[in-house]
């Protein structure tokens, strides 16, 4: 009887760290969360959509991956390397714990403008939130 006992207390307890880690990892951004290929990026030039606002644009398509990706890119123009790299880190971080609002899976690049350089933090977030609201209101066509 006790031994049973155990074994139940220990399913359950493996069940809850399971729960627990599954939603940790909701909010990961891991290598395959990515654009990480050249030819990625140019196919999305080529066939995605685009939209923007005044801090970024963003070319974007229907994921044929079950999660959505995320490429960013941040040229010498917008800024040092110390400015792109807030401006990177900022976008990944939006990204991650703002794709619950995708109802879809989507490849999205993401390109900086000069004005997102002189943005703060928490615009540029708004920002980030904003268009990934504009890119889930396409539909998969």
């Amino acid at each position: 009887m006790g031994n049973c006992l155990q074994r139940v207390q220990a399913a359950i307890s493996a069940q809850k760290s399971v729960k627990h880690r599954d939603k940790r990892e909701d909010y990961k951004f891991e290598k395959a969360d990515r654009l990480l290929k050249r030819r990625q990026f140019l196919h999305l030039a080529d066939k995605g959509r685009k939209t923007g606002n005044w801090q970024f644009i963003v070319f974007f398509e229907a994921s044929s991956h079950r999660r959505s990706r995320l490429g960013i890119t941040v040229s010498r123009k917008v800024g040092n390397a110390v400015t792109r790299n807030r401006i990177k880190r900022i976008a990944r971080e939006s990204f991650r714990t703002k794709r619950n609002l995708l109802q879809n899976h989507w490849d999205i690049h993401l390109i900086a403008k000069r004005s997102a350089a002189e943005c703060s933090n928490e615009a540029l977030t708004n920002a980030m939130e904003m268009l990934l609201k504009r890119i889930d209101a396409f539909k998969n066509n």
